[in-house]
């Protein structure tokens, strides 16, 4: 089987070697210079070619399972491998990618090495400080972790339960995190977490301090100084891992648990399937907060990492929805634990690979959905972080839609979204940044790139443009103005009639009084007119009409 395997990849390999010089018809023109007493051959190769999608689909299942389970072939396919990796043409991506992958294997030893480091001389417990290499990594290693959770040390259990939960709950505040064990000595991890500062719960939390004692304005001692109950934005969970179903029932009693279902739907609780599924910092990486005027239908994808919802708006009760959108959205990793950084190229190679599966995606949908979409979405989040100059982005993104502009003007892709950290320099800070391309007339492609910056007050993320595109905004500077804020008191004379007066505070005879004031602002050409009456006049004397509305008030509200 090893060799039949081998000659296939090198079947496929003779194959797309003749397609990678140049233009296609160059390539055709070229095989038949080559092949003039033989044209059964040139037109063998052009047929194979044509197929090539297939036997992408074909050399990466062949790869995975050569390399996938056992790592002692990977050292007699490293020559064609290699050769793998020399392919140029996009049409390539997938195996160039697959062959540059390490083994399942290989990932799963530097993860065991990790955690057996971790552990003290003792065997008894774990430091988590060394597992933090794994808890922060940009690879992938969920598909490894759950592994652990059935090793023969006790203690590699526990620590791969708490690992998975830091990493998952990376965007998150964890307060605890308690390891116990059930009856059998299962490993059962307990955690407590607050939300994060830009969640919509927590945002919210703060506007409802006033409902505990007076009404008054919130501050941050209302909860540091009433500790009676638990802030909403701590949430609480747990996690355990048990080989089969039988075992996770064995020990649930089912009289309590249909109580505690009966007490648990009595409250109208309704799920949101959007997060079924999806770890809560994964939910959080995809931004899917930001679709929140949409009503969210998943998609099932082939590819697990990529993420496809069908939107409709959210309209008024009885009123018909017309707007339905597909959002396309992805999380790219970085594969090895062990090498350096990711390059920009292996990012522009997976970046353009995500982009087929995602346009793949979209195809089957069109033709499986009785909805007309239109403005549809793609967000790609590269969470390695890459050194290069942020300009290089855009060439790439726009020559890569360029490339594909057709399909995706096809598919009705009219929006897209990147998000990327970078660094200047290798000693540089991590700069997020986020490229947003539309393309709404179908004959000009609009690209922005921005930074993104953290609030500090409010721990929301906002964007501000790159420094590097100032030029060409022609923004020009709007003079600050002298006055920003001029304003009057509107009096009643003895004639009834209103006129504009200026008087010391306390000058007026009526509780109720009247200003008209004049805002400037710098960034707007227009002024704003702004009229405002207050019934508590704090300059007249206690207890003068107080909240009354005399003859002279009602004068002056008709």
């Amino acid at each position: 089987m090893k060799a039949v395997v081998m000659d296939l990849l090198r079947q496929y390999l003779k194959v797309e070697t003749q397609f990678q010089h140049g233009h296609y018809d160059k390539c055709v023109f070229t095989l038949r210079e080559e092949n003039k007493s033989d044209m059964n051959a040139v037109l063998n190769y052009i047929f194979s070619h044509a197929q090539v999608t297939k036997k992408n689909l074909l050399v990466t299942m062949l790869i995975d399972q050569l390399c996938g389970r056992d790592p002692t072939l990977t050292d007699e396919l490293i020559n064609i491998l290699t050769e793998l990796t020399q392919l140029s043409k996009t049409t390539n991506a997938k195996v160039l990618i697959a062959s540059h992958l390490p083994s399942y294997e290989l990932r799963h030893n530097q993860v065991e090495s990790i955690f057996l480091s971790a552990i003290d001389m003792y065997g008894h417990q774990f430091c988590i400080e060394n597992l933090q290499k794994l808890i922060l990594s940009e690879t992938s290693i969920f598909d490894v972790l759950p592994n652990f959770f059935y090793h023969s040390n006790q203690v590699v259990r526990m620590a791969a339960l708490e690992v998975y939960v830091r990493r998952a709950y990376i965007a998150y505040e964890l307060n605890s995190v308690q390891h116990r064990q059930l009856k059998d000595n299962t490993c059962v991890v307990e955690f407590q977490f607050m939300l994060p500062t830009s969640h919509p719960n927590r945002m919210s939390f703060s506007s409802n301090l006033n409902h505990y004692g007076m009404v008054h304005v919130a501050s941050v001692s209302d909860v540091l100084l009433d500790n009676s109950f638990t802030p909403p934005c701590q949430r609480m969970g747990g996690m355990v891992s048990f080989r089969t179903f039988e075992d996770f029932v064995s020990d649930v009693d089912d009289d309590g648990l249909a109580a505690m279902f009966r007490e648990f739907t009595q409250s109208k609780f309704e799920e949101d399937r959007i997060y079924r599924h999806l770890e809560p910092a994964l939910a959080f990486q995809l931004e899917l907060n930001r679709m929140r005027n949409f009503d969210l239908t998943a998609i099932p994808c082939a590819n697990h990492k990529m993420h496809l919802y069908l939107g409709a708006a959210k309209v008024e009760v009885g009123t018909e929805v017309t707007d339905y959108r597909f959002f396309v959205r992805a999380i790219i990793r970085h594969s090895d634990l062990v090498t350096k950084e990711a390059s920009f190229e292996y990012l522009q190679n997976e970046g353009e690979r995500l982009l087929l599966e995602a346009m793949d995606e979209l195809e089957v949908a069109f033709n499986n959905t009785n909805v007309r979409t239109d403005c549809n979405h793609i967000f790609l989040n590269f969470v390695p972080t890459v050194i290069m100059d942020p300009s290089k982005i855009e060439e790439s993104v726009r020559s890569m839609v360029m490339r594909y502009g057709s399909r995706l003007w096809k598919l009705r892709v009219l929006q897209a979204e990147l998000k990327i950290n970078i660094r200047l320099t290798p000693t540089g800070k991590a700069i997020p940044i986020r490229l947003f391309l539309t393309n709404e007339s179908g004959y000009y492609l609009d690209i922005s790139l921005y930074k993104e910056v953290t609030d500090s007050r409010t721990g929301q993320s906002l964007i501000k443009l790159w420094e590097s595109m100032n030029e060409h905004a022609f923004l020009p500077t709007p003079p600050l103005p002298s006055d920003i804020l001029t304003y009057t008191e509107l009096v009643l004379d003895d004639q009834g009639q209103l006129v504009h007066m200026n008087r010391l505070p306390g000058g007026n005879e009526a509780s109720c009084t009247f200003f008209n004031a004049t805002f400037s602002f710098c960034v707007l050409p227009y002024i704003v007119f702004w009229t405002r009456f207050d019934n508590s006049n704090e300059n007249l004397p206690a207890r003068h009409k107080i909240y009354s509305f005399g003859l002279s008030q009602m004068k002056s509200l008709s």
